[in-house]
């Protein structure tokens, strides 16, 4: 496959036959190929140093698991792989409450270095209480580039069973 660049445009007339259309277009490429100076051809080289500069859109996922009896944070990397981890359970709490959720977010950004100035996608699992506090804590430390709800917990719940009169 031969790719190239031009560095010169012709402004081309296009008329209302296709014969004339089809002419003109065969002369246009014809001048192009005249005209070796306009065309930059890109070799094997250049084409792995454009691959060697791409850089990924993310880095790093960070999962928050929120429940009434349980939180967490796992940190992976965009492949699935397990960076790092800390649960409430972990640092001695039985209960999701707000000094759990700064103590879980002191670990995080204390502890894991690797995180500095990354981009990261943040994927919220179960209650929405503490999201923003979650988000402009992970600010400081992590580039968020999206961040996705996955909440559990309906809107209005079940509809409950129908009480019995005795």
């Amino acid at each position: 496959m031969l790719v190239f660049e031009t560095t010169k445009i012709k402004n081309i007339n296009y008329s209302s036959t296709n014969n004339v259309l089809v002419k003109e277009k065969l002369t246009d490429l014809n001048t192009l190929k005249q005209d070796k100076f306009s065309i930059n051809y890109l070799t094997k080289e250049s084409m792995k140093n454009i691959k060697n500069r791409v850089v990924p859109l993310t880095s790093y996922v960070i999962n928050v698991n929120l429940s009434n009896s349980h939180s967490s944070i796992l940190i992976t990397n965009r492949t699935g792989k397990i960076k790092a981890y800390c649960t409430s359970g972990i640092l001695g709490f039985s209960k999701t409450q707000k000094y759990t959720i700064i103590a879980l977010l002191k670990k995080v950004l204390y502890n894991y270095n690797f995180l500095d100035n990354k981009t990261a996608i943040i994927i919220f699992k179960g209650l929405k209480k503490y999201h923003k506090l979650i988000i402009s804590r992970l600010k400081k430390k992590v580039h968020i580039k999206a961040i996705i709800y996955n909440n559990l917990l309906p809107h209005n719940g079940c509809r409950p069973k129908k009480i019995k009169r005795i």
